[in-house]
């Protein structure tokens, strides 16, 4: 995972918000998870500004985000607008902007079968990490090992990455292929100099505001051959 910066939540959510509001008052009953259908038209902007201020990565395995029904191996089904707080445990925070996080369809089918991950796998079990909320910082909560494990420093990442499934097959592999891309870019030049440009492509996002594939595994890899030379990120 890599943190997210929450930023403005769409006009429409906000209207949305309102007229839910206005519906629960004059029912006088609390919402349920039906009342998400009131999101209706909203959708789509919502899924676009989450894409947008996650640098359309997935926020649980950094994979990328399609905002519409592109169909690829890595997101057969486009994104998914995920609840941090599922809505089947605290309801009131539905349209909570800060509640809510863009996810891969969680489902990549390959020769060896199909594998869940994400919010897919998850269910409502709750996680510990959140991606768009400090401390802990969620890019510190983590590590990686050259062939694409990903491994929790605490207790509750390790629970995070078995309840998201993290260390599927597909998503273990193309964290290593991204690892592996960098290595082959070090062969050709291993400087102090290359190595903060390799870092700069993995956090900062690119002038039509993506980040690779897997740039929080990338980036906590390459800070560590820079500490390794006493160099800080």
């Amino acid at each position: 995972m890599r943190f997210v910066v929450k930023g403005a939540e769409p006009a429409c959510l906000t209207q949305v918000r309102r007229e839910v509001d206005r519906i629960v008052d004059d029912s006088g009953q609390g919402l349920t998870t039906a009342d998400w259908s009131e999101l209706k038209d909203c959708a789509q902007p919502v899924r676009d500004a989450l894409a947008f201020e996650q640098a359309h990565l997935c926020a649980y395995c950094m994979g990328r985000l399609r905002t519409t029904g592109h169909h690829d191996v890595t997101n057969p089904s486009g994104m998914k607008i995920e609840h941090f707080v599922p809505r089947s445990v605290q309801p009131a925070q539905m349209f909570q902007w800060s509640n809510l996080l863009g996810v891969c369809s969680g489902r990549t089918v390959i020769q060896q079968g199909t594998h869940d991950t994400c919010d897919r796998v998850r269910g409502n079990r709750p996680l510990h990490i959140n991606p768009a909320r400090r401390p802990p910082d969620p890019a510190a909560c983590f590590s990686y090992r050259r062939d694409g494990t990903i491994v929790g420093l605490s207790p509750e990442a390790h629970d995070d990455i078995v309840t998201l499934n993290l260390n599927a097959d597909p998503l273990r592999n193309a964290r290593a292929a991204a690892i592996a891309h960098v290595q082959k870019e070090l062969r050709r030049d291993d400087t102090v100099a290359n190595l903060r440009r390799l870092h700069r492509q993995a956090s900062s996002p690119n002038t039509s505001g993506e980040l690779p594939p897997y740039a929080g595994a990338v980036a906590a890899y390459i800070t560590k051959k820079l500490r390794a030379r006493g160099v800080e990120t």
